[in-house]
C-alpha cells in the first residue's frame, strides 16, 4: 500500500545519503542513473527531480548520461511517477520476467 508520507521520508533519507556519502574525494564520474522497481517507481517526478538534483550536486554526471526508471508490472498503469523525458528521464523499463521492455 503506496502512502506519500512514507515516500517523502525515503526521498529525505536518499537525498541526505547522497549528500553526505563520502567514499570518494572527489566526484566521481557518472553515465548511467538507474531507479529499481519498488519504491522509486511510486515516487512523483517532484520527488525524482530532488534525487536526481542530488546526485547532479553530488557527482560528475556526463551530460548523455542515461536515467532510465524501472517499474514494477503492477504499478504501470496506476503509478504517480513521471513518464520518460519527465524529470529527465530517457527511459522506463517495466520487468515481466524474462522479457524486459522500454518504453
Amino acid at each position: 500500500m503506496f502512502e506519500s508520507d512514507a515516500a517523502e521520508r525515503y526521498v529525505r533519507a536518499v537525498v541526505r545519503e547522497i549528500a553526505n556519502w563520502r567514499e570518494v574525494q572527489s566526484p566521481m564520474p557518472v553515465d548511467t542513473i538507474y531507479f529499481g522497481g519498488g519504491t522509486p517507481a511510486l515516487l512523483t517526478g517532484e520527488q525524482l527531480e530532488r534525487i536526481l538534483t542530488a546526485v547532479y550536486g553530488r557527482f560528475d554526471v556526463a551530460p548523455n548520461a542515461e536515467i532510465t526508471l524501472e517499474i514494477n508490472p503492477g504499478d504501470g498503469g496506476t503509478s504517480p511517477a513521471p513518464k520518460p523525458n519527465s524529470s529527465g528521464l530517457d527511459a522506463a523499463l517495466v520487468r515481466r520476467g524474462a522479457k524486459d521492455r522500454f518504453f
